[in-house]
């Protein structure tokens, strides 16, 4: 689905469909929330190569759009015959300024190609210039129920500031968000628990990623 897809049905799911009460920019900064929360439960998950240009420890990987988390790193990789088994490397660190730091031995060499299993950001197809979307096509009704969950929220916050928090629609609006968020959040753990597919197999220990800024 596409950003507009996103706005229609999350309009459905308020019962909005005049577009009376939720304008287009309320609806999108709710979807940014809803990402933001899916994005820590279900991130999209991305394999890529760069090279070393010299004999350093630290790689320039900026060119990794969207990028989170390095989960994995095989180095030296060789594509056109790959190493078995492959050379995975342990002690490697994701530094402020998109670097990536190799500490273990040994030290990449200039050519070296890197093999990088990351995680990266979401996106929906027209919101903040997004080309593409990269929700799993089966989360995409659970996205649409947290977008209404912070839509709602926003609006009971904006209600209880113009009058009494006793009045009837707050109550019904802020009771809806409520359940919705309680929704979308089961729906988040769901994600969370479920076991990936395929061949499993344990990540090799490796040293605390550094929090970037």
């Amino acid at each position: 689905m596409n950003l507009l897809d996103y706005r229609s049905q999350t309009r459905t799911e308020l019962s909005d469909l005049n577009v009376t009460t939720w304008d287009d920019d309320i609806l999108d900064q709710a979807l940014r929330q809803g990402l933001a929360d899916y994005n820590d439960a279900h991130p999209d998950e991305a394999i890529a190569t760069l090279t070393f240009a010299s004999a350093v420890r630290e790689l320039n990987v900026s060119s990794l759009a969207r990028l989170i988390e390095i989960t994995r790193l095989w180095l030296p990789y060789t594509a056109a015959d790959p190493e078995h088994p492959p050379q995975w490397r342990t002690g490697f660190e994701l530094w402020p300024g998109s670097i990536l730091y190799i500490g273990d031995d040994p030290k990449p060499a200039a050519n070296d190609v890197a093999r990088i299993w990351y995680t990266r950001r979401t996106i929906i197809d027209g919101l903040d210039a997004a080309t593409s979307t990269t929700v799993a096509a089966e989360h995409e009704p659970l996205l649409v129920t947290g977008a209404a969950a912070y839509a709602a929220s926003a609006r009971s916050r904006e209600i209880s500031e113009a009058i009494n928090a006793e009045n009837e629609a707050y109550r019904q609006t802020a009771s809806f968000a409520f359940r919705k968020l309680n929704e979308f959040r089961a729906g988040l753990n769901r994600i969370r628990q479920k076991p990936a597919g395929g061949l499993v197999t344990l990540r090799p220990a490796r040293r605390m990623r550094v929090p970037r800024q």
